[in-house]
């Protein structure tokens, strides 16, 4: 039996900045409302979707509950992009390895995400 992920939902106070982040990443974010009065947004990566919930307070832990590794064309230009939100941190700049490129920054909400160019 073969798993296959088809959803990650992140739950955010941040929605505005974390919609930027991903649709730096080249995923259209739609909007979408629930029932209880939440926000929500989904975008699909692929055959992955990606979904954001709006919540009112996030307890910060001292290491990311969240961590992401993405695939992405052109790293440099991604990394400008992300750069320009606000709350995006880099963690670890542009690296050259041998599989490829890789930059790890931390998005809005503060999740680990990995960005790598296989070229």
């Amino acid at each position: 039996m073969t798993s296959i992920l088809k959803t990650i939902t992140i739950n955010t106070e941040k929605m505005q900045d974390m919609v930027s982040f991903f649709s730096a990443l080249g995923v259209a974010m739609q909007v979408t409302n629930v029932k209880n009065g939440s926000v929500s947004y989904r975008g699909n990566m692929g055959d992955l979707e990606i979904g954001l919930f709006s919540i009112a307070k996030r307890e910060k832990r001292l290491s990311p509950d969240l961590s992401l590794r993405i695939q992405v064309e052109n790293i440099s230009e991604v990394l400008i992009k992300l750069q320009q939100i606000s709350g995006v941190e880099v963690l670890m700049s542009m690296q050259e390895l041998p599989f490829g490129k890789m930059a790890v920054v931390l998005d809005p909400d503060g999740h680990s995400v990995e960005l790598y160019d296989e070229r």
